[in-house]
Formats: C-alpha cells, structure tokens, sequence
C-alpha cells in the first residue's frame, strides 16, 4: 500500500511540475523501490489486456538496481517468470524511474531510446512494441 502511495506521488506530483514548468526529479534509489514493491508483488500481469494477436513473445527486463525478471506473452496472456530455453526475444534495460514514466504513458519510449535512459536489445527487438499493446496502465 505505501509502494502505490510513493507510486502515486511520484507520478501525479510530476504531472503537476510539468504543468507549472518546476522541475521533479524522481531519484532512482526511490523508483527503485517503487518498482520493486508496487510492479514486482502486485504483479505486472495486473496491466496487460488479453489479446487474440497470435504473436508469442519473451522479455527480459532489467532494471538497475534489482534483479532482471522474464516476462512472456503467450497465446494472448502475460505471465510472468516464465521457465524457457533462455532465448529472450526482447531485453529492456533501463532505470526503474525512466520505466515508470514510459510504463504510466509520462514519456514516449522513442524519447526515452534517444535521451539513452532505455536500451532495448534482444535477438527480435522489434516484438516490443507488441508488449508495449497489450500492457494497460491507468
């Protein structure tokens, strides 16, 4: 409940900085701990939307700062920690407070590839953009 609560302010505290042309700087050791407790324990498969697309796709993500975790969309559902011949599709390695922007729709993930705070890698890079479809956020 407090990660969702830091979450929040962190999200909606940048918006209304943005507004007023003030900067607000998430520190990464803090949106570390977000992304550990609020995406990690509640469960990023909370965000995706089933889909019919049958495109079947492997993701490592790697936050800095915490432990890579595997993702996979299979046969329209996002499941997580997923055991498998170690071929990863898709690798995303980035900042966990450049992942909550991107993830809330606060940054474009163009911006954040350009700017250099996201690096996506991987054997078919270009199956991210199916996941960036079917993950939701509010």
């Amino acid at each position: 409940m407090l990660a969702h609560l830091l979450f929040e302010l962190h999200i909606h505290g940048r918006d209304i900085a943005h507004c007023r042309r003030r900067p607000w700087p998430v520190p990464v050791p803090q949106a570390a701990a977000i992304y550990d407790r609020f995406f990690k324990e509640y469960g990023v498969e909370r965000f995706a939307v089933p889909s019919a697309t049958p495109v079947d796709v492997s993701l490592e993500l790697r936050v800095v700062g915490s432990e890579p975790e595997r993702l996979a969309f299979i046969a329209g559902r996002l499941r997580r920690d997923v055991p498998g011949d170690g071929r990863i599709d898709v690798r995303v390695t980035t900042d966990a407070a450049t992942l909550l922007l991107v993830a809330f729709r606060r940054m474009q993930p163009l911006a954040a590839v350009l700017r250099g705070r996201l690096r996506i890698s991987g054997r078919r890079p270009w199956r991210a953009r199916h996941l960036i479809q079917v993950v939701r956020t509010p």
